[in-house]
């Protein structure tokens, strides 16, 4: 017996080892939707053939534990436990002797953020400089050293997005202005399938309980279009302002502008400013147009009036096309007054759904669209303007 008991400690001491840490390699959090966030942290493990034991933490309070995923080369996982709320052990079957590199993923939850934009457009509105920030508070019980940034973004396809042309209005000063539009960017996009991923350029540090604002990229002296919008359907009688604008990434870079607030600032002296207001700025992708309300518009204003209504019975060969038994017909009338000491160029939207074909109209230039047509209306100073047009629908 006393012979046997050295051979029972020498076996335990060779397959059961514990593992240190020797080092942290490059720790990476994604930020993702609905409060979570994905976290790869790396660390370099001693190990020896047979079985190891390895203790992993810290880990944070909101951790998802059963979306933990460890990667070691060489090496069988055969059990996981936690040995504590943050402190986290695996024993693992490895066939290597050395050094290897230890890969743990997860989700948590505790990491908030989200995207804001400081637009300020000059006093003439002509043109704006944009500031896209990243504002992130780290709310769980762990901090993050050296941490690679980056969050992530579902791609909004270009069918996905209302497509009108350019709503510009023809003699706008901003067509006149002569700029060249500056691009900073602290951040690097990949474009994955639907999923669109932020990478800042530079590691950050995050404590616990801290709340941090990165700028991540500003577009400069961006030209702007002023359009005076009138969609009766949407937004009721109201005749909206709005400034359109082109991402300038070109479609190359993929560089998409990410949604989030918009915070309206309008020069109106050297080094003063006012507040506009706020609006949410949806996904725009490269060199696609974006619309940003400002306000409705003062001294113009519109009405929207039906002034005809009835069915028609199709025929049969109708009936056998689209299987339906009747189509409708109706009129609208749309007023508009220019109180204003200049001329105006009012866009006007008018929804269409179905089967459809104009019957008559006045004015008889529009544009049509798939479920719409548009009709740019110049009303001249203290005017008044009509639209008038009768629709069929089946």
């Amino acid at each position: 017996m006393r012979n046997t008991v050295p051979k029972i400690g020498f076996f335990l001491v060779l397959f059961f080892v514990f593992t240190p840490y020797l080092q942290a390699q490059g720790d990476r959090i994604f930020l993702l939707d609905q409060g979570l966030s994905l976290v790869e942290q790396r660390r370099v493990v001693v190990l020896k053939k047979g079985i190891n034991k390895i203790i992993f933490s810290p880990l944070p309070e909101g951790m998802v534990k059963e979306s933990i995923y460890p990667q070691l080369k060489g090496c069988r996982f055969l059990e996981q436990s936690f040995s504590s709320p943050s402190s986290l052990t695996w024993k693992v079957n490895s066939k290597i002797d050395g050094q290897e590199e230890l890969k743990v993923t997860y989700l948590t939850k505790g990491i908030n953020w989200k995207i804001s934009y400081q637009m300020e457009i000059d006093e003439k509105e002509r043109y704006f400089n944009l500031f896209a920030w990243l504002s992130l508070e780290n709310k769980t019980d762990m901090s993050f050293s050296s941490v690679k940034l980056a969050f992530v973004r579902e791609r909004v396809f270009q069918s996905q997005i209302k497509k009108e042309g350019d709503l510009s209005s023809p003699g706008n000063p901003s067509k006149k202005v002569n700029l060249n539009p500056l691009v900073q960017s602290n951040i690097r996009i990949d474009v994955k399938g639907e999923d669109i991923i932020y990478y800042l350029n530079m590691p950050v540090e995050l404590e616990k309980n801290q709340a941090k604002t990165f700028l991540i990229f500003s577009l400069l002296n961006v030209p702007v279009s002023k359009v005076y919008l009138f969609d009766g359907e949407k937004y009721g009688d109201e005749v909206r302002e709005e400034i359109s604008f082109k991402n300038l990434f070109d479609s190359n870079l993929n560089f998409f502008l990410p949604a989030g607030k918009i915070y309206i600032f309008r020069d109106i002296s050297e080094g003063e400013k006012l507040f506009v207001g706020t609006q949410d700025l949806p996904q725009v992708p490269p060199d696609a147009q974006s619309f940003i309300y400002l306000r409705s518009a003062r001294g113009i204003t519109g009405r929207r009036i039906q002034t005809f209504y009835k069915e028609v019975q199709l025929g049969p060969v109708e009936k056998n096309i689209y299987k339906k038994e009747v189509a409708r017909e109706y009129g609208y009338q749309l007023i508009f007054f220019n109180s204003r000491a200049t001329p105006v160029v009012i866009k006007v939207v008018e929804h269409l759904y179905g089967f459809w074909e104009i019957l008559e109209s006045n004015p008889q230039n529009y544009r049509e669209m798939r479920d719409r047509i548009i009709y740019e209306l110049n009303v001249p100073p203290h005017t008044e303007k009509i639209i008038k047009y009768r629709a069929r629908i089946i």
